[in-house]
């Protein structure tokens, strides 16, 4: 999949980089396929787009709220997410140990519990103009939204005239089995921000905003990046998703989700110093309570098993959408011989 991937690129970047004019065909392309795979443009007439650097998708909403609510400067947020290491990205994230060497950060930001929509309302004010927040929490533990608190924020935003802002940076691209976790909630944000899995590993991000959000704000001229739109990425992009189509891949990770589901459930009931699964689609943590770090060394280190960490007791398991049961069940017997050197 990657060499045909990386072959398919070649080809796209070699054809179209001997003009000029075909560098903003592609551009034109990377923003119209982007934009086609969100349901945001069932209900958006002027399509909107920016190509950025991967760590820029959470930094230029918040660019876009400060224009379009210039009398309007407070945000709430939820504690325990990850939105990247930009000063305003840093601003919005509610983990402390991210924040805490670069104070100080942008004002007006404060932190509400996620899924707890009494704690939205205790923090807003006649100044909020934007919340934002991850549709599945990844850093913070893989938490995903309750359907009924996020239905609820929606309905506040548009009551309040607030922009509601989701971070799929990990959880889009196919990750929970909808193109965009946002999809499985029945409701729409005023602005996406997608990242990560959109270049496939190429370091590329952009983010869609309705038609309200665009005539407010960010006019040409407000924004400029060196690298944004450049030929490799925008070829990128246009073969994810090309391959998306051709490998039919939310059919194959609705297909697999069970299986990896039930490998991970069976795992919980074995082992007692694992207390539960958590997660959307192949986006899923196992909580511990055995050192996760060292679990992660050893799977990489004795097993060659890539995990991560999310939060300070998930294990956290992000496997390729193209993963198969046979793969799974590899995965099992590496992370079993992990596991029994804690028993």
């Amino acid at each position: 999949f990657s060499f045909k991937l990386s072959q398919a690129i070649r080809v796209k970047f070699s054809f179209r980089y001997d003009k000029a004019y075909r560098l903003l065909v592609m551009r034109t392309e990377f923003g119209e396929r982007t934009f086609s795979y969100t349901p945001m443009n069932e209900v958006i007439d002027d399509k909107k787009f920016v190509v950025e650097e991967i760590e820029k998708p959470a930094q230029l909403p918040l660019n876009a709220d400060i224009e379009i609510f210039s009398d309007k400067k407070h945000r709430p947020f939820p504690e325990n997410s990850f939105h990247g290491r930009t000063v305003g990205s840093l601003s919005v994230t509610g983990t402390e140990h991210y924040r805490e060497p670069f104070y100080p950060l942008m004002s007006g930001v404060e932190f509400a519990t996620f899924n707890d929509f009494g704690s939205v309302l205790a923090k807003l004010t006649d100044k909020t103009c934007a919340i934002i927040m991850e549709t599945v929490q990844g850093e913070g533990g893989l938490y995903p939204a309750d359907k009924e608190f996020i239905q609820k924020v929606r309905q506040l935003c548009d009551e309040k005239d607030i922009l509601l802002i989701l971070d799929e940076v990990q959880c889009g691209m196919g990750r929970t089995g909808s193109m965009y976790a946002f999809q499985q909630y029945d409701i729409k944000p005023d602005i996406l921000t997608t990242a990560k899995a959109l270049g496939n590993g190429v370091p590329v991000g952009a983010f869609c905003v309705t038609d309200k959000v665009a005539a407010s704000s960010l006019v040409p001229g407000d924004h400029g990046t060196t690298y944004g739109g450049n030929p490799l990425c925008t070829a990128a992009v246009a073969q994810v998703f090309d391959m998306f189509e051709d490998y039919k891949m939310l059919d194959h990770v609705n297909a697999i989700t069970p299986y990896f589901e039930q490998t991970l459930d069976r795992l919980v009931e074995k082992y007692d110093f694992i207390t539960a699964r958590r997660g959307m689609g192949l986006m899923q943590g196992l909580v511990l309570t055995i050192p996760v770090k060292e679990v992660v060394t050893k799977a990489l280190l004795e097993e060659h098993l890539v995990v991560l960490s999310a939060g300070a007791d998930v294990l956290r398991l992000l496997p390729p959408l193209v993963i198969t049961e046979q793969n799974i069940d590899e995965f099992k017997e590496k992370i079993e011989r992990v596991f029994e050197k804690f028993v």
